[in-house]
């Protein structure tokens, strides 16, 4: 018999219960389970939920990379480990849960964007907005975490992200409504075109060549004729640009529309339209001929918002100005770099003109006029696209479908 102390004792009190003389036994036998064999090192109280491997013992004071939890979070579906249940190797977490920093499968929406516009992580497949597909919801619906405005290039086809984008927003508004577009400004140049010629031809306009009235002319039917001349040209192009600002936003938006809806949305705007851009024009030539700087930023304010605000908002001068202020010197960036390109195109456009000035003074003016349609229709693209700008800087989740559902509800 060993002279070793008895180890055994009730089960129902544990280890370290008292001893039974009966209970004795011999040297070598096993200790029952769940007791310590004699002289091994007893562990100090736990502090993790979960009990340590069998025979296994951590050092003093440290914890296994798997049994302590981010945050002191317990294990999901955690509950008293078995006895002599193995801890998952190195580190492993257990089965069925996700390894330590990792988000759980179907944490994060399949196909959700991260990034204004941006492919979706994991969406495979997906593809950036189609066009007419709602955008992040309408109005005052900002999805969480929507960013804000950054660099690089825009999938919406009006809003751009930088100086390059949006040269090439203004080419991608060409390229998809060109047809609609030259349609709208030969609408508006055609008969300017032809008044142009026919007071010309009757010997009420100015001769390019000398620059001197018609023999017969006097200032009084000059000054009728010209002052003719400029409200048809305020007119139509008002409307030209109501029409424009309609088909680039249904365009860019997916949204297919009749010639009908277009000239109804011109007539249900029209008039206000015509009042808010004289306005303007008579401001603007104040402003130059009284002081340089207020005329410079007036022409700025109008360049980048007039023609969204009166057709997409229906909105009045204080909204221009507020659209504007925030981020004045960038479209005045953009007012000067369209004012040098409309220098040269004019210029080039004269060039084209000029030899048919000898032949006929009437067919130079059509053919100048003709010219004007395609030069039309890029200013009506720029002024919609840095209007579009503007709205995005102003309020993130303004885009594409946004702006199509303010001008129809407007």
């Amino acid at each position: 018999m060993s002279n070793e102390p008895s180890q055994g004792g009730d089960p129902q009190q544990g280890a370290g219960g008292p001893s039974d003389d009966s209970g004795a036994s011999a040297s070598g036998d096993q200790a029952p389970h769940g007791q310590q064999p004699y002289g091994a090192q007893q562990p100090g109280p736990q502090d993790q939920y979960g009990q340590q491997p069998y025979g296994g013992q951590q050092p003093y004071g440290q914890q296994s990379y798997s049994q302590q939890q981010y945050g002191g979070q317990q294990p999901y579906g955690g509950g008293e480990q078995p006895y002599g249940g193995q801890q998952p190797y190195a580190g492993q977490q257990p089965y069925g849960q996700q390894p330590y920093g990792q988000q759980p499968y179907g944490g994060q929406q399949y196909g959700a964007q991260d990034q204004y516009g941006g492919q979706a992580q994991g969406g495979y497949g997906q593809q950036p907005y189609p066009s007419g597909q709602q955008y992040g919801g309408y109005p005052g619906q900002q999805p969480a975490g929507y960013p804000a405005a950054t660099t690089g290039t825009s999938p919406d086809p009006l809003v751009p992200f930088s100086l390059s984008d949006w040269f090439s927003k203004i080419v991608g508004v060409v390229q998809r409504s060109w047809k609609p577009l030259f349609v709208i400004q030969a609408a508006v140049w055609v008969p300017i075109g032809l008044l142009e010629a026919a007071l010309l031809l009757f010997g009420l306009g100015v001769e390019p060549e000398s620059g001197a009235l018609p023999a017969f002319g006097s200032v009084v039917s000059l000054g009728a004729a010209n002052l003719v001349t400029s409200v048809l040209t305020v007119v139509l192009g008002t409307f030209g640009m109501l029409a424009t600002v309609f088909v680039i936003v249904r365009d860019a938006a997916g949204r297919p529309y009749e010639p009908q809806q277009v000239w109804a949305f011109v007539k249900d705007r029209g008039l206000a339209a015509v009042g808010w851009y004289f306005l303007a024009g008579v401001l603007v030539l104040i402003g130059m001929f009284l002081l340089l700087i207020p005329g410079i930023y007036l022409a700025t304010v109008f360049f980048g918002s007039l023609a969204g605000v009166v057709a997409v908002e229906r909105g009045g001068m204080s909204r221009m100005f507020t659209l504007v202020n925030q981020r004045f010197f960038a479209v005045l960036g953009r007012g000067a770099l369209t004012v040098l390109a409309a220098i040269v195109a004019g210029v080039l456009v004269g060039l084209i003109a000029m030899p048919f000035a000898f032949a006929s003074t009437v067919l130079a003016q059509v053919v100048y006029y003709l010219l004007l349609i395609p030069i039309g229709a890029v200013s009506a693209a720029v002024a919609v696209v840095t209007y579009a700008e503007n709205r995005f800087h102003e309020h993130n989740p303004v885009h594409t479908p946004v702006l199509a559902d303010e001008m129809e509800r407007a």
